[in-house]
């Protein structure tokens, strides 16, 4: 589970974000917990094709983390960039430690490597 930054009015709203890569290296999907109502039930909120990544970095290096991000959180943060519909978008998240951000970090950088590699 993440934090996940988004465009609020006035401050970035943080929210509980699961995220998983499909089985296939294909999508990362985001998903938000239903209501308590509905504690089993996950709802999608995001898919984003590997194919339209173009950058993973770490720490506040986004726009919205340069404005929004916590001070003395950037070890934990990271984004993913990517193309949606012609438009550059992130997807700004935040690890509960330092560890598991450089995992989904080195993990991501080496699912890109390699899908590029097949590409051509």
């Amino acid at each position: 589970m993440f934090i996940k930054f988004a465009q609020g009015r006035a401050k970035a709203v943080a929210h509980k974000r699961f995220v998983v890569v499909e089985e296939d290296l294909s999508v990362i999907r985001v998903y938000k917990k239903g209501k308590e109502s509905q504690s089993k039930s996950m709802k999608e909120r995001r898919v984003i094709a590997l194919k339209e990544v173009v950058d993973i970095c770490s720490g506040h290096k986004t726009e919205l983390f340069q404005r929004q991000g916590k001070p003395g959180r950037d070890s934990l943060a990271f984004s993913v960039c990517y193309f949606d519909q012609q438009d550059e978008r992130t997807l700004d998240l935040e690890a509960a430690t330092t560890e598991v951000r450089d995992l989904w970090v080195s993990c991501l950088k080496e699912i890109l490597h390699v899908s590029k590699k097949k590409a051509y």
